[in-house]
């Protein structure tokens, strides 16, 4: 059965609406997306923890429903916590578990590092503590390229956001569909389709300067200082964010647990959900118990 969600919106810190919705009771879980995302990632998520568990999903400044920043100066991560906060005041929560992929990892980390009184735990599923485009692939042509985007979004903005709209979603489905960037045996590619129509219909100009940001945040040195129960998920093959980043993260982290898939690419969710969905029950049960205790 379908979860029933309720739709609000939240003030962001520069009164930017920012659409959320939440199903369900339970210890409430925040899903924070990746770059460019409004939800596809946690299908099965959804799915296995709907029925027990309180759900709030948020879309970033310029992603999915929530509306465009009024500016564009500040599209930080420290940002994005403090807005993540404010759809919590918005779901009258006063704390809460933080669930991020990729980008949602950054932000989650930023959250629990600044306002810790407003987390209950982590779970951080194939991300980084920060920038990201310097390990990307293991490559320094994302760190190349960046610049000129940057370049694309000061002075020709509705040019690029013309083109970024047009790029056909099913010809780049089918060059994924051969790529190493997903594990093909293990996915099903409808799965992954709704990613790059949500993708194109991004603001490429918002989505660039988050970008940006991104790649200046670092809570590595930071990490040390963050408490709060933590579940480190990787993928082995993750050629987003490489699995050593997440390894080097949860040793950092004092209270952190890793577990990584061999197969696993960078949408592990989608890839394997059982055994994703199975690591997370098993750390909310500890967890609740810890918190009685």
């Amino acid at each position: 059965m379908a979860p029933s969600w309720r739709n609000g919106i939240a003030i962001g810190v520069d009164d930017t609406r920012l659409f959320y919705e939440t199903c369900s009771k339970g210890v409430p879980l925040v899903l924070c997306d990746g770059l460019f995302c409004n939800g596809h990632v946690w299908k099965y998520f959804i799915s296995r923890f709907c029925d027990t568990n309180q759900l709030i999903h948020w879309h970033y400044p310029g992603h999915g429903k929530s509306a465009s920043p009024k500016s564009t100066a500040d599209l930080s991560i420290r940002r994005l916590g403090q807005d993540l906060c404010r759809v919590l005041d918005a779901v009258q929560l006063d704390s809460a578990v933080l669930v991020g992929h990729s980008l949602g990892v950054q932000v989650s980390l930023e959250t629990a590092y600044r306002f810790p009184d407003r987390v209950n735990g982590l779970i951080l599923i194939c991300g980084a503590p920060g920038k990201v485009v310097q390990t990307f692939h293991d490559s320094r042509l994302m760190e190349a390229i960046l610049p000129l985007l940057g370049m694309g979004t000061r002075f020709v903005p509705r040019q690029l956001s013309s083109l970024w709209r047009i790029m056909p979603v099913n010809l780049i489905v089918n060059l994924v569909k051969q790529s190493d960037e997903i594990a093909r045996r293990l996915i099903n590619m409808e799965d992954l389709k709704p990613y790059f129509e949500g993708m194109v219909q991004t603001d490429i100009n918002i989505a660039t300067r988050i970008l940006e940001q991104a790649n200046y945040h670092d809570m590595l040195p930071n990490l040390h200082e963050i408490v709060a129960p933590t579940l480190v998920i990787a993928g082995n093959k993750d050629r987003f964010t490489p699995s050593y980043r997440s390894r080097e993260m949860a040793e950092k982290l004092p209270n952190a647990v890793l577990r990584i898939s061999e197969e696993g690419t960078h949408s592990l969710p989608l890839e394997q959900p059982d055994l994703v969905n199975l690591a997370i029950a098993r750390f909310l049960e500890e967890l609740q118990i810890d918190q009685r205790l």
